[in-house]
């Protein structure tokens, strides 16, 4: 048995020992490391740098309105 984190790493596994290509697998594992770092890690160190961009990964707003999320952005003006 094995955990669900290493998933990802048991189907490159057994695709490599069936012979079959681990393109996708690689692929998908490069991707699910993209999104883990863009969401969870980079917010992190972007509020203790400073930086003003703090979230890279916004879904568009029309697919908010298509699930019944979404909210008018709201604008601080400063004057």
């Amino acid at each position: 048995t094995f955990n669900a984190p290493y998933l990802p790493w048991v189907m490159l596994t057994f695709s490599m020992l069936l012979g079959n290509p681990v393109t996708i697998d690689a692929i998908g594992i490069l991707v699910g490391h993209t999104y883990y770092f863009l969401e969870y890690v980079y917010p992190v160190v972007a509020e203790i740098r400073g930086w003003r961009r703090k979230k890279i990964l916004e879904p568009p707003r029309v697919l908010h309105w298509i699930c019944g999320t979404y909210q008018e952005p709201v604008h601080l003006h400063q004057d």
